[in-house]
């Protein structure tokens, strides 16, 4: 193909001078990169000339990327593939920290098969087709710069010395940046990271970092001296163990701590009178605006998430394939069984294989769940969680741990009407709808504890935020000027009495256990003898890499924890009877919702939910078909159970 023009000329530059062509573009390309995430030209500039060594490891990682092209012939079409990967995920970044704060890393990749539950929460349809019509547009450009992107004569001779050279940079610039940028609270901190070392930077360690480093000293001696000083103090047992409630509250937090709210009445009466009267404080949480999993991971383990890699969620890691101590197995150990509800889908952060390695016996997904309503935004309304909760309470004859996650003020957060003005810097109209969701939260707290102080056994309920909204707060729009901190209360139907108390999310449970008098679990007694001293979060950190990526030396070499035979839904769906008439067939049983499907000899067969019952019409059965009824994923249409198939006979 004749190379005439524009083209013609590029392909010439970066023929005959190709290191100046891709040094001035990483820079270009490192600039915008950082413009996007920062939301600022200014600020990406200002961040440039304080952090010199971040600005050079940045444009780096780009130089190699872009340097890549010298190994082929078509090296304008790889360098121009190049320009347009650093800039698409770039402004996927942009768009996604618009959505909820935290930058885009590695680990959203792994929840990649759940997006098509929730993308019309975040995206107009015509925003959806859109997108769906520039990302074909950008297969066709692709494939069309291939064809017309000319060839050079030969592969560049200074390729292999380049990359070379520019991984030697990288190697170097990794321990430069930590040796000189200011470091963040967190690496783990996905914000943090981008906001201390840049985005290219906190994208490639997101892919590489993962678990927790081996720590400094970590042997079986250290472990053995930790464990030892445990065991030097006696645990006091309860008398009567209740009921244990863990209500994961989606997006909450007491938005009375926002600078310039006035609501006449008080904007969450309920909530307000429960921190009054009950013991409650602040709660130090992993991660703002989004890793709803990562607080629950916390309260759940007892582990601390700041130890692993960056943006990771240690429930798409390590807990996908290793069970591990938690207050499942705690509870479990003591006799109570142990149930998880989420009034979303099942396999959303892949809770229903999770959920086994961490000790459930049960867990309610909305899947297995009736009378569920929505909000304007396609979340469940969080007060079909009573009922599913007094469900499992009455499931078993024995103590009940219950760890209730909802799900109802998720963003994306759409505008809304007639609340409360406000003055802080954020957007209101999107707040206000925020606002409405919570107070329905608000009652949805009344009602739970007005039933459960009728329930005729000693219950306490814990019920906390798991982060704060993704509505742009500032410190400055907070009373305490903290972004990393929600509020628990702790609830209970006998009069359980405390002074309240300010603590991390991954000391929740082990404070819990305490105040009923018990220490079940390593990790419990950790949080409850050495929480303060100088010792304590180096114990914490070597206890967590045993247990989860060391030799286990705290049980002599083997897991104590086996994975659970989770069952999905506290009460199991049934399949009785099936019947056959003119119209179609029927089937009955209990336990069936609206994501209920009718399988006949494993194909899905069309069907209806009709006064709780599964109707088929214009199917038919033959002697010997085997009938079964499945609960498919609300979000990606999987099969999370089966009852046992019954089969038909003439």
């Amino acid at each position: 193909m004749k190379k005439t023009g524009a083209s013609a000329a590029f392909h010439a530059a970066l023929s005959r001078h190709p290191l100046a062509v891709i040094t001035a573009a990483a820079l270009l390309l490192c600039v915008a990169s950082e413009a996007l995430a920062r939301r600022s030209l200014l600020s990406a500039l200002s961040f440039f000339a304080a952090e010199p060594a971040a600005a050079l490891l940045n444009a780096a990682l780009i130089f190699f990327l872009l340097s890549l092209s010298l190994l082929f012939r078509r090296r304008m079409f790889v360098f121009l593939f190049v320009c347009a990967l650093v800039l698409g995920f770039s402004a996927a970044n942009f768009i996604m920290q618009s959505f909820r704060t935290a930058p885009l890393t590695a680990a959203d990749f792994a929840l990649i098969g759940s997006v098509g539950s929730i993308i019309s929460k975040y995206l107009s349809p015509r925003q959806t087709v859109l997108l769906f019509a520039a990302a074909a547009a950008a297969i066709a450009l692709t494939a069309v710069g291939f064809r017309l992107c000319p060839k050079a004569s030969a592969r560049a001779k200074c390729a292999l010395p380049v990359l070379l050279c520019a991984c030697a940079v990288i190697a170097a610039g990794f321990p430069a940046v930590y040796a000189t940028a200011a470091p963040p609270e967190s690496r783990a901190n996905a914000l943090e990271t981008s906001e201390a070392y840049g985005y290219p930077v906190c994208f490639v360690m997101s892919i590489f970092d993962r678990g927790i480093d081996r720590p400094i000293g970590y042997s079986e001696n250290s472990v053995d001296a930790i464990l030892a000083e445990l065991r030097t103090r006696e645990a006091t047992e309860s008398l009567e163990h209740p009921n244990i409630i863990f209500l994961q509250l989606e997006s909450f937090f007491d938005v009375n701590e926002l600078v310039g709210l006035d609501v006449p009445g008080g904007a969450l009466p309920v909530f307000s009178r429960l921190e009054a009267d009950f013991p409650s404080g602040d709660l130090a949480v992993p991660s703002l605006a989004t890793g709803t999993a990562n607080t629950e991971f916390e309260v759940l383990t007892g582990m601390a998430r700041a130890y692993f890699g960056v943006g990771e969620y240690p429930y798409s890691t390590v807990l996908h394939e290793r069970a591990c101590e938690s207050i499942a197995y705690n509870m479990r150990a003591l006799g109570y069984t142990a149930h998880a509800i989420h009034d979303h889908a099942g396999d959303f952060y892949d809770r229903n294989i999770v959920f086994s390695n961490l000790g459930f016996d049960t867990f309610t997904s909305v899947e297995y769940m009736r009378g569920v309503e929505y909000n304007e935004n396609g979340w469940a309304r969080d007060k079909v969680l009573t009922a599913e909760i007094l469900r499992a309470l009455g499931s078993t004859p024995g103590e009940d741990l219950i760890y209730a996650i909802s799900v109802q003020a998720h963003g994306h957060y759409p505008d809304g009407d007639n609340m409360p003005d406000i003055s802080a810097e954020f957007d209101e109209a999107s707040f206000e709808y925020y606002l409405s969701q919570i107070q329905e939260m608000d009652t949805f707290l009344g009602e739970l504890t007005g039933a459960l102080e009728r329930y005729g056994r000693p219950v306490v309920l814990v019920m906390f935020g798991d982060h704060l909204p993704g509505l742009g707060f500032k410190e400055g729009d907070l009373r305490d000027g903290d972004l990393y901190e929600t509020q628990y209360v702790i609830w209970s139907n006998f009069g359980l009495e405390a002074p309240d108390r300010d603590i991390a999310a991954y000391q929740l449970s082990a404070y819990v256990q305490s105040l009923l008098g018990m220490d079940s679990g390593t990790f419990t007694k950790l949080h409850q003898q050495l929480a303060g001293t100088a010792g304590y979060l180096r114990s914490l950190e070597l206890l967590q890499y045993d247990f989860l990526y060391g030799d286990l030396e705290a049980f002599g070499g083997v897991n104590p924890y086996e994975p659970t035979q989770l069952r999905m839904g506290a009460v199991p769906v049934r399949c009785t009877e099936v019947t056959q008439g003119p119209l179609g067939i029927t089937v009955y049983g209990s336990g069936f919702t609206e994501f209920s499907r009718v399988y006949i000899n494993d194909r899905e067969q069309p069907c209806e939910l009709s006064d709780g019952a599964l109707t088929c019409p214009g199917v038919y059965l033959e002697d010997g078909d085997c009938v079964r009824v499945a609960q498919v994923s609300a979000a990606t249409g999987d099969v999370l159970s089966s009852t046992k198939s019954l089969v038909w006979q003439e």
